[in-house]
């Protein structure tokens, strides 16, 4: 066994930590935390389970206090922010278990073990760029906003495309990191040749920060740096108030910043794939039908892989919700809850076309309600304002889920009381229909960039709405987000009168 010492006591680790063996899955060590000692708050980038040996402490969880006692366990999930404060004369011992969180163990690319094309800078280099910038911003609406994680992500020439908000205490005293975006001392460009391998590095204040590569079309495009945490083995330098990270907690780190990477790569790929694929069938056409058939079969085709996508949290959910009902003898409700589930798949299944009635869109968009109440009880109200006589027109296939769902996600905050409103009217020759929710309160300016973002070709769920509106109505509807008079947050859609033989192409009234 080793052990690794830290400011606040030790870790004696069932791996050898020194030759990086803690990255083979699931981690075993024993943690003691010295007499009075105090683990600063961090964020958990790793799954933990925790069976106290000895002594006694309080575990700060997300700001909760949990005391911890000889005998206790306690299992922590990736993201949280977590503090330890030894309140004894004594040592307070226990054991760990991590797990990286899907670890992936596959290699990154790098330029020592990855042929290179060769190819003219002049000719490639803004292409790549630019790829590059679009992937980032889809990868930041889809999942980077929503991390506890600092990090900043340049293109190869070292400028900064992204960087996050959530930076260390320590950063924002020594470097002002939250307005010195990509220019702090640890961020500028200092060897092109180290930007290209996957490796560690010292801050001038002390601070570990790991640099990950970004390779697509076997070519080098950028870099994300990541991390900035102590490690008092990395230098011999105590810094006051600042948590001396366990080699667990760094490889995890280390995972989550080649996920990034490998996810911008990704995407990159995919998107210059489909580019390629339309060029060289617009190449090969021999009129402008042609043309204008190819498009709409890949139109058609993107539409109809778009609705193939499941929500796994949510059908995790609701199955976890029917499951407790089921021991607890709540008949009728899950009885209720099944019908509810099956409308849902027998929805996405039967009405895969373009264009439905809106009452089916209608009946689609309550069941799915209705399963969420199930897991969130009498703590969200659901309130209905619908015109009977507008249900008979058409409207495109599940447009109206994704935006409900994106209140459950980015709108509400956990443990309020959670609203929802629905409107659904006939005004003059169009359809008018307001969601409304009393999540977060948002201004102006965020408003106009969310709107700005629901416009742009990602995959995030607003965006996607947006599209199909516009593939099915051109210009001719209006989809935007705004903060009401009374302070909620909604999403207003007009679209034309349309009816459908379900057979061959709509027309508007």
């Amino acid at each position: 066994m080793e052990i690794q010492k830290t400011d606040w006591g030790q870790i004696q680790w069932h791996q050898n930590y020194r030759e990086k063996q803690l990255d083979l899955g699931m981690n075993v060590g024993i943690v003691t935390i010295n007499p009075g000692a105090h683990q600063p708050a961090h964020v958990h980038y790793e799954e933990q389970m925790v069976y106290i040996l000895e002594g006694q402490g309080i575990a700060y969880i997300d700001g909760e206090a949990l005391p911890l006692e000889t005998g206790a366990i306690q299992h922590w999930k990736p993201g949280i922010i977590h503090e330890t404060v030894n309140t004894q004369d004594s040592v307070l011992k226990h054991l760990l278990v991590t797990n990286p969180d899907g670890l992936d163990i596959d290699r990154i690319m790098t330029a020592e073990n990855t042929p290179l094309k060769q190819v003219p800078e002049s000719s490639l280099g803004a292409s790549r760029a630019r790829q590059l910038s679009i992937a980032v911003e889809a990868i930041r609406t889809q999942f980077l906003e929503n991390m506890h994680y600092a990090y900043t992500i340049f293109d190869e020439q070292g400028n900064r495309l992204a960087q996050s908000q959530y930076f260390p205490q320590f950063c924002i005293d020594h470097c002002q990191s939250g307005i010195n975006d990509g220019i702090c001392a640890c961020m500028v460009q200092k060897n092109k040749d180290s930007i290209k391998q996957e490796h560690s590095f010292v801050c001038p204040h002390g601070l570990v920060v790991f640099n990950s590569p970004i390779y697509f079309d076997k070519a080098f495009g950028g870099y994300i740096h990541g991390g900035y945490i102590h490690q008092s083995d990395s230098r011999m330098k105590t810094l006051n108030g600042v948590y001396d990270t366990p080699e667990s907690t760094a490889v995890g780190i280390r995972t989550l910043i080649r996920k990034i990477s490998r996810a911008i790569s990704n995407f990159c790929e995919f998107n210059q794939f489909r580019n390629e694929l339309i060029e060289k069938e617009i190449a090969i056409a021999d009129s402008q039908q042609a043309r204008i058939t190819l498009m709409k079969n890949l139109q058609d085709a993107e539409y109809r892989m778009t609705e193939l996508r499941i929500n796994n949290h949510f059908l995790f959910n609701t199955l976890n919700s029917m499951a407790a009902m089921a021991l607890e003898g709540g008949i009728l409700t899950l009885y209720q809850s099944i019908v509810d589930l099956s409308k849902i798949f027998h929805y996405n299944l039967k009405s895969m076309g373009r264009i439905v009635p809106l009452q089916k869109e209608y009946e689609y968009l309550k069941a799915y309600l209705q399963l969420q109440k199930l897991r969130y009880g009498d703590n969200l109200k659901v309130h209905y304002q619908i015109d009977e006589t507008a249900l008979a027109w058409t409207v495109p296939f599940n447009f109206l889920q994704p935006i409900v769902e994106n209140a459950f996600i980015h709108g509400f905050s956990p443990g309020e009381p959670q609203k929802i409103t629905v409107s659904i009217e006939e005004i003059k020759e169009s359809l008018r229909i307001s969601i409304k929710n009393n999540g977060r309160i948002i201004d102006q300016e965020t408003c106009n960039a969310i709107n700005l973002r629901m416009r742009s070709n990602t995959a995030h769920g607003l965006s996607m709405v947006y599209h199909k509106l516009e593939a099915v109505y051109g210009q001719h509807f209006f989809f935007e987000m705004m903060s009401a008079v009374d302070g909620e947050t909604q999403f207003e859609i007009r679209v034309p009168l349309m009816r459908h033989d379900m057979e061959g192409a709509g027309h508007h009234d």
